[in-house]
Order: C-alpha cells, then structure tokens, then sequence
C-alpha cells in the first residue's frame, strides 16, 4: 500500500483559485513523470488520489503509462480531512483492507497536513509481524512533495469471514523514499 504526496504545487500565495484547483508547478510536473518509474516498481493496479487537482495530476502519468483508472477520492481532499477527519481516516482504513485481501498494490495521493495522522492510523489499524523492522512514528509534519511511504500488507485469511474487512493486517518491512532520490 502506497501512499504519497503529491508534486510541488503552485503556492496558496499565487493562486487566486479554489484551492482544489490548485495545479503543480513545472518542479511538480517533473515530479509526477519520476513517480510512474516508482509506482511501477511497486506494481501498483489500483489508484486512488484526493480530488484535488495537484494530487490527481501527480499520478495521472502512472495511470495513463500503466493503464491503471485513476479513482478520485473527495473525502480525502485537505478541506475533506478537515471537516469529517474520521470519514476519511475510515476511507483509507478501507482501501488498506481492500488492498490487503485483494493483494493488489494500490496508491493513494494525498497531502502533508494529513498523511502523518493518516499513517499513524493505518499503522495503528497492523498489528506488526515478529520480523517487520520498528516503525518510527509519527512521521515529521514535513512530508516532502512527491513523497512515497510504503505499508507491505497482508491479510490473514484465518481473521476474517468471506466478504468482511481482515480483522488481522500484519506489516511487513516500510520505509519512506522521497522520489528524487530514485
């Protein structure tokens, strides 16, 4: 499970638009083209993204070079997160799940305000397994741009009933790569 923030945007400051529409910047640009060499190192096929412009745009190359539809998800936009926080921590409580039983790498696209809440949550929600390295939480408020954070999942079959949510997720090895450096 993949989640990332998105390329750099154009500032709050320079935009006189809703700030949904807010677009990347050409650094941002740059960005989202050295994501879908990483996404697709990961395998991802499926994606899902905040229904704000910049992080749609950060993996829309992925899903056009993959093939993979790219799924807005509006309870994750910032102005999503904070008017029902819970809403969209369960939102992404259930693509994890969805993720873990399907065993079908998926992405999520969001934003710095959130992510360190968000995978202090999903890391709350795995038990670790007995050979998974120690998690350092919380992540620094300063996600940077263009940022993958990476939960290796599983769902253990014997937790949970045909069509229910895995009760037991074990994480595996995690680590944050920032995409410049690949």
């Amino acid at each position: 499970f993949v989640l990332l923030r998105h390329g750099h945007a154009v500032k709050r400051s320079d935009w006189t638009g809703q700030d949904v529409d807010r677009p990347l910047d050409a650094a941002g640009v740059d960005q989202a083209e050295v994501l879908v060499r990483a996404l697709a190192a990961y395998g991802v096929t499926r994606l899902h993204s905040s229904a704000a412009r910049r992080c749609s745009d950060t993996v829309r190359p992925y899903s056009l070079t993959a093939g993979v539809p790219l799924a807005a998800e509006p309870a994750l936009t910032e102005a999503g997160f904070d008017e029902a926080p819970e809403a969209a921590l369960e939102r992404a409580a259930e693509l994890l799940a969805d993720a873990a039983r399907s065993d079908e790498p998926t992405a999520l696209c969001g934003h710095r305000p959130y992510l360190p809440a968000l995978v202090d949550h999903l890391v709350g929600l795995c038990p670790a397994s007995p050979t998974a390295d120690p998690w350092d939480l919380p992540l620094p408020d300063t996600v940077p741009t263009a940022s993958l954070i990476v939960l290796h999942v599983h769902a253990d079959p014997g937790e949970a009933g045909a069509g229910e949510r895995p009760q037991a997720l074990a994480l595996g090895s995690r680590h944050h790569l920032v995409a410049a450096e690949l």
